[in-house]
């Protein structure tokens, strides 16, 4: 099985450790984790409107 992870779920998973996402991605193999460019993106341009961009450039 696949997880497509959409841009709310990624910031969820950053900001939150204690998520419920954040916990099954710790549970799951990097290989069946999926995120879409444009979501990368989105990350991205996010992060750099920030006012911590480097930190958030990390994550």
């Amino acid at each position: 099985m696949k997880y497509l992870l959409d841009t709310n779920a990624c910031i969820v998973s950053l900001k939150n450790q204690d998520s419920g996402i954040r916990k099954k991605l710790e549970t799951i193999s990097i290989n069946k984790v999926v995120v879409f460019l444009v979501v990368k993106a989105e990350l991205f341009s996010v992060a750099k409107k920030s006012l911590k961009v480097a930190e958030n450039l990390v994550k």
